[in-house]
């Protein structure tokens, strides 16, 4: 009996010395597994960062196009005004022609009024090519 409970002991502290060794590699692995961990979480961080960071650049990016689209608007708008401002001088022009053109045809008859006319269409004309400037010139400055 002696003997076999001998040898249930020497059993038994194998099992246990079998046991601390596998304890032991289970704490170097949790050791190595918390390194990798460790490595991994810095990598991560790093790759964040620089993705906050070209998402940063990419916006501030897209403030300044709508800042430069802003302007742009603006200036539109200004030549816009200029535009209307012409036409309505086109206009006023046209009106003036047309009552002087009547008060011609009536005081000198239609050959003076229409020697007037041309003169008139002259005048128009120009107008017109200044107006063409104005709205390429507008064109020219939104490209």
């Amino acid at each position: 009996e002696v003997s076999d409970a001998r040898k249930d002991v020497d059993a038994a502290e194998a099992e246990r010395d079998e046991l601390a060794e596998e304890l032991r590699a289970a704490h170097t692995d949790l050791a190595a597994l918390g390194q990798r961990v460790a490595e991994l979480q810095s990598k991560t961080e790093e790759v964040v960062e620089v993705a906050v960071g070209e998402e940063k650049a990419r916006w501030a990016g897209a403030d300044e196009e709508l800042a430069a689209l802003r302007r742009r608007l603006a200036e539109a708008r200004e030549g816009s005004a200029a535009l209307e401002e012409e036409l309505r001088r086109s206009q006023a022009a046209l009106e003036e022609a047309r009552h002087r053109m009547g008060q011609y045809e009536r005081r000198y008859g239609l050959e003076d009024a229409v020697r007037e006319l041309d003169t008139l269409r002259d005048a128009l004309t120009s107008t017109q090519e200044e107006l063409d400037d104005v709205s390429r010139k507008l064109e020219d400055g939104q490209s």
